[in-house]
């Protein structure tokens, strides 16, 4: 059985899903392409519902097109980011990257949207993570229960992927 509920809107050619997991309540989009299309016809609503799911099984642990994240422990935020998942988070303008192969976390502080936007079509352009392309100081955490205590402050958050957030913009990495 499975520990991922699910549930979604459509929105015309796509489907905005939300997922909740035990360790994050994730968002992302689904187009028709993603699933071999769905239907808006009512009556395939159990065909469409398995489609859906099937799906989000195959395809969730990717990460890559998830756009809103909430974590639900500390732990959370820093294995996802251990896991080679840069994450902004506009509210509390901060940028986090996995850093070392001792799974040290790198963040930069009170970067903005505006900032971001900037940042983002920099990395893509260079072929570089937007770490390489920032031009302030960045802190350094290297021992993974620090950085384990540092996220509990930002599990509540809502927060992005690089790549998704660069998706957003219309950019492309080649």
């Amino acid at each position: 059985m499975s520990c991922i509920r699910y549930s979604w809107a459509h929105m015309g050619d796509y489907l905005d899903v939300t997922v909740d997991t035990p360790t994050l309540i994730g968002k992302f989009c689904i187009t028709a392409a993603d699933t071999d299309g769905f239907s808006e016809d009512l009556e395939d609503g159990f065909g469409k519902m398995l489609k859906i799911e099937n799906y989000v099984e195959n395809n969730f642990l990717g990460k890559s097109k998830l756009y809103d994240i909430r974590f639900k422990t500390a732990e959370a935020v820093y294995n996802m980011i251990i896991d080679n998942v840069d994450l902004y988070c506009e509210d509390r303008r901060i940028y986090l990257f996995h850093y070392n192969e001792d799974d040290a976390i790198c963040y930069y502080s009170g970067l903005s949207r505006e900032e971001a936007e900037k940042v983002a079509k920099e990395a893509v352009n260079a072929g570089e993570y937007w770490g390489s392309v920032i031009s302030r100081h960045g802190y350094i955490i290297d021992e993974p229960s620090a950085a384990i205590a540092f996220c509990e402050n930002l599990k509540d958050e809502h927060f992005i992927p690089t790549n998704a957030f660069e998706r957003m913009l219309g950019l492309e990495r080649s």
